[in-house]
């Protein structure tokens, strides 16, 4: 895997330094969040730690949570020296050496419980609520240097409890929270193609196809379009182009 510059910014906001314990990412659709999450989760997995790496992947459902755990074992079977390693069952990844384990859970309060993990990993937080994040907070706080790395795109309305972690991050008066966010300038008009590589450094880093964005650009309503194209927190403009 070949890591971008924009992924070695996300990497050293979850991992650089020991006193942040939560980071959240916010980024349009379509940038590798998937494959970046897989890889930061067998990085934890691996960690030569004193004690046994636990590592959660947590969203809204086993499907999408699957998907950066299929990631996971398709890296490890690509690569011989993680193969001789790390075990890939259907259901979660081991590691025999050293006790270590990744596991997806659902992001519901009571499928939290009961587990302390050393790096959690939450997927789509503009779906949790308050309950679900202090679970998931709460779970990793009960291990030493443990971390919670949540990446998704905005959520459609500032009603959700995501942007009160995004303007938690703003302001900028904890030590221990990490806010990444990569978007579209707010006053941006929609056909501004620069504004759209702002928001998805994937595109620069030849990951992503700006012609995806031109080709719904018509045809998707402009506060989904700015929420999951370019970033922002546009509170659900339904109306059409």
């Amino acid at each position: 895997m070949k890591v971008h510059p924009f992924q070695r910014r996300i990497i050293r906001a979850a991992l650089g330094e020991a006193k942040v314990r939560a980071t959240v990412v916010s980024i349009a659709r379509g940038n590798g969040k998937s494959q970046l999450a897989a890889a930061i989760a067998l990085f934890a997995l691996l960690d030569p730690r004193d004690d046994p790496p636990e590592v959660l992947i947590v969203s809204s459902n086993e499907a999408t949570a699957g998907i950066i755990r299929d990631n996971c074992r398709r890296m490890v079977e690509a690569n011989p020296e993680l193969s001789a390693r790390v075990i890939a069952y259907k259901d979660r990844l081991v590691v025999p050496g050293s006790g270590g384990v990744l596991r997806t859970l659902p992001s519901s309060e009571s499928a939290l419980h009961g587990h302390a993990p050393t790096m959690l990993i939450l997927d789509e937080l503009w779906l949790v609520d308050e309950r679900v994040w202090s679970a998931c907070v709460t779970s990793a706080g009960k291990r030493p240097n443990s971390k919670v790395l949540a990446i998704s795109t905005p959520a459609a309305s500032r009603e959700a409890f995501m942007w009160r972690l995004v303007q938690h991050g703003r302001a900028g008066v904890d030590p221990t929270f990490r806010l990444l966010e990569f978007a579209a300038d707010d006053d941006c008009a929609l056909d501004d193609e620069r504004q759209w590589r702002k928001a998805n450094p994937a595109s620069a880093a030849g990951v992503l196809d700006i012609d995806g964005s031109r080709s719904v650009r018509h045809t998707t309503p402009p506060g989904r379009f700015r929420q999951l194209r370019l970033g922002q927190w546009a509170d659900g403009d339904g109306t059409w182009v």
